[in-house]
């Protein structure tokens, strides 16, 4: 993993077959926990770094949106860090992260829905510059 964060203008750096790759950011806490599982799981991946600021052109052909983190599988390319997590436990379920018991399986995937929004949230009332909204966004994180 390169520390440099790619931006408008570079090039998107050759793919290793085989390997996984992540898109990220090294500030997103959503593309952390998409690190985390692929750690605690064990799996080999590489990971490009994007400035979510100054995003490289080519990116947009990965995520639409330009967010990070997005994940390729060969060809295959998934969004949204709960949506990658849940694949990379479905695709590779050696080092289980859920219990076996379903009901307490169930009772952790509510708990880790839970922990989005509340991030978002976080996130929002600490760099939002409107007064008011912060205000109502605590209010908000307090009753989820």
């Amino acid at each position: 993993m390169s520390e440099i964060h790619l931006s408008t203008g570079s090039q998107e750096p050759p793919r290793v077959e085989g390997l996984l790759r992540v898109y990220s950011n090294k500030f997103c806490p959503f593309a952390q926990r998409v690190l985390l599982v692929l750690k605690a799981k064990e799996i080999p991946h590489d990971i490009v770094n994007i400035n979510i600021f100054n995003k490289p052109e080519w990116y947009f052909n990965i995520h639409l949106e330009g967010k990070v983190p997005a994940l390729l599988d060969g060809s295959k390319i998934i969004i949204e860090s709960l949506d990658i997590c849940e694949y990379i436990e479905e695709t590779y379920p050696e080092r289980p992260l859920y219990p076996s018991d379903p009901e307490t399986k169930n009772k952790d995937k509510e708990l880790i829905q839970k922990i989005g929004p509340a991030s978002s949230l976080y996130l929002k009332c600490c760099f939002t510059k409107d007064e008011k909204t912060s205000a109502e966004e605590w209010v908000k994180l307090k009753h989820l």
